[in-house]
C-alpha cells in the first residue's frame, strides 16, 4: 500500500505542476501577444476620446404645430436643441428623415417605411451649456398616403460628425415627432423592406449584417412595388457614398433611370460594386412618381481595407482668453479592419493665418475610438480662430479633412464676454490591441490562450486516467 500511495502523490504532484505551468504560461502568452501589436514609437500622443466627444451630447427637442396634415400642405417643426456640451459647437446640421408607419408597428423587424429625407437648419452654432430655439417647414408631397407618420431628428457637425442620433442607421435618432396625414390615397409605391438582399443574402435594417470580403463584387437589391390601380411612371436615383449621406462630398457615384411599373407590379432595383475602394458603403435608392415616393439604404461593410476616418476635431473651449488653458482635440479610428499607420495633425491658427497650437499623431490608427490632444494657454485674447484638422494614410495619401470655424459673433448673442472654465488635462491611453489580420481583436487576444487552455486540459485528463489505471493495477496486485 506504500507503494500504491507514492504512485498517487507523483501522480498529484504531475497533475499540480501542469496545472501550475498553465496558469503561469497563459498571461505569458498574452502579454507576447499585446506586445508584438504594440506601436514601434512608444510617443503615441493617444487620449481618451469620450473625455471630451460624447455621442448624444446635443438634446433635440422638436413637434410640429398640429397632429394631422394633409397632401401639400406645410408642415411647420418647432422645438429646441440643447448643448451638453462645456464648450460651444460650431457648423452644427439638422438632418431629417421622414417615415409611414409600419402596420406591424415596433414589431416591424425592419423598421418603418421612408419617404423623404433633407437637411433642414445647417451653420448651427450653440454656446456650451445652452439651448437654441428653432424651427423649420417641410411641404409635404401630392403623392402621400394615408397614415401615420414619424419625423426622425439627427445632429452633426459639418455633415460629419455625430452628436445626436445615426443617421444611417433606421433605430438610432437623436429625436422623434408623430404626425398624421389625412389622404384619399390609400395605396402607393414602396421598397420592400423586409426582402432587401445584399450579394443574395438577406438584409436586416436592425442588425449586424455580415462583413463582405474585399475581392468580391458587391451587389445591393431591393424590390420595388407598385400597390396602385394604376401604371406609375417612376425616376429611380441611386446614389453611392462613403460612410452615410450626410455630406455630398462623401457621394462616389449617382445614377438616374426611368422605368414603368404595372399596377400591382414588382421590378428588382439593384446596384453593384465590382471592386471594392472604400470600407464602408452607404448606397440609397429613391424612387419619386406622382404616387409616392420611397427611399431605401443599405450599408455593406468590407474586410481587409485600411480607412482611417476623422471623428470630430474640436476646441475644448471658446472664445480664448489670455494665460488660460484651453485644449485642442480630434477623435479618429479606422472604418476598415486591416490596422496600419497613419498620420493625424490639428492645427490651431487666428483669423490671420498665425498657428496658436499645433498637435500631430503618428502611428497604428485601431478600429476603436481614440484621439489625440495638446494643452495649450494663448498668449492674447482669441475671438476667432480656425481648427484644421489632416488626416493621411500609411502611404502618405491625404484622405480626410476638416476645418472647424469658430466666430464669437456667429452666436446669438455674442459669447466673446463669456467667462470661459478651463477643460480638465488630458488622459493619456495605452493602444489599443490590434491584429493585422481582419478578425476581430478578442480572437487576437484570447484566441492562442484558449486553444493552449484546450491543449492542457486533454493533457491533464489523459494523465489522470493513466493515474487511475495504474491505481487500479497495483490494488488489483
Amino acid at each position: 500500500m506504500q507503494k500504491i500511495s507514492r504512485k498517487t502523490k507523483i501522480n498529484f504532484y504531475l497533475f499540480c505542476s501542469l496545472f501550475i505551468f498553465a496558469i503561469a504560461f497563459f498571461p505569458f502568452g498574452e502579454k507576447a501577444i499585446a506586445a508584438e501589436n504594440q506601436p514601434a514609437d512608444p510617443e503615441t500622443n493617444l487620449v481618451n476620446c469620450f473625455q471630451y466627444y460624447s455621442f448624444g451630447s446635443i438634446g433635440i427637442s422638436l413637434s410640429p404645430e398640429r397632429f394631422t396634415y394633409y397632401p401639400e400642405s406645410s408642415i411647420t417643426f418647432k422645438g429646441t436643441l440643447e448643448n451638453k456640451n462645456n464648450y460651444p459647437v460650431v457648423d452644427g446640421q439638422l438632418f431629417v428623415k421622414l417615415f409611414k408607419r409600419d402596420p406591424q408597428g415596433p414589431e416591424a423587424k425592419n423598421g418603418d417605411f421612408e419617404i423623404a429625407e433633407f437637411s433642414a437648419l445647417n451653420n448651427i452654432n450653440i454656446d456650451g451649456k445652452k439651448t437654441k430655439e428653432v424651427n423649420f417647414d417641410y411641404s409635404l408631397p401630392k403623392g402621400i398616403a394615408n397614415g401615420e407618420y414619424s419625423a426622425q431628428f439627427f445632429f452633426n457637425v459639418s455633415g460629419k460628425y455625430n452628436l445626436a442620433g445615426l443617421s444611417f442607421h433606421n433605430s438610432i435618432p437623436g429625436g422623434t415627432a408623430a404626425f398624421r396625414v389625412a389622404s384619399p390615397l390609400e395605396k402607393t409605391i414602396y421598397f420592400d423592406k423586409d426582402n432587401a438582399k445584399l450579394n443574395n443574402k438577406p438584409y436586416g435594417f436592425r442588425k449586424v449584417n455580415e462583413t463582405l470580403e474585399s475581392n468580391d463584387s458587391i451587389v445591393a437589391l431591393v424590390p420595388l412595388k407598385n400597390q396602385t390601380k394604376n401604371t406609375a411612371e417612376i425616376e429611380i436615383q441611386k446614389d453611392v457614398y462613403f460612410w452615410d449621406a450626410l455630406n455630398e462630398k462623401g457621394k462616389v457615384d449617382s445614377k438616374v433611370e426611368k422605368i414603368s411599373l404595372a399596377a400591382g407590379g414588382s421590378r428588382d432595383i439593384s446596384y453593384t460594386i465590382e471592386e471594392p475602394q472604400y470600407s464602408v458603403y452607404l448606397i440609397r435608392f429613391t424612387a419619386k412618381s406622382d404616387a409616392g415616393q420611397s427611399i431605401i439604404s443599405i450599408r455593406p461593410t468590407i474586410n481587409g481595407i485600411f480607412q482611417p476616418r476623422l471623428n470630430y476635431p474640436a476646441l475644448a473651449s471658446f472664445p480664448l482668453k489670455t494665460d488660460q488653458k484651453s485644449v485642442i482635440f480630434s477623435c479618429f479610428h479606422n472604418a476598415g479592419s486591416l490596422v496600419k499607420s497613419g498620420k493625424l495633425v490639428l492645427t490651431l491658427k487666428d483669423s490671420e493665418g498665425n498657428i496658436i497650437a499645433e498637435q500631430a499623431y503618428n502611428g497604428a490608427i485601431p478600429s476603436e475610438m481614440v484621439a489625440t490632444a495638446k494643452e495649450f494657454i494663448p498668449k492674447k485674447n482669441y475671438a476667432k480662430v480656425v481648427l484644421s484638422a489632416s488626416l493621411y494614410d500609411d502611404k502618405g495619401t491625404l484622405v480626410d479633412s476638416s476645418n472647424q470655424n469658430y466666430d464669437c459673433d456667429q452666436f446669438e448673442p455674442s459669447i466673446c464676454n463669456n467667462f470661459v472654465k478651463e477643460p480638465v488635462a488630458p488622459i493619456a491611453v495605452e493602444m489599443p490591441l490590434q491584429s493585422s489580420s481582419s478578425a476581430p481583436s478578442v480572437w487576437v487576444s484570447q484566441g492562442g490562450r484558449i486553444l493552449w487552455a484546450i491543449i492542457v486540459l486533454i493533457v491533464l485528463a489523459i494523465a489522470g486516467l493513466a493515474a487511475v489505471k495504474l491505481t487500479k493495477k497495483k490494488k488489483n496486485k
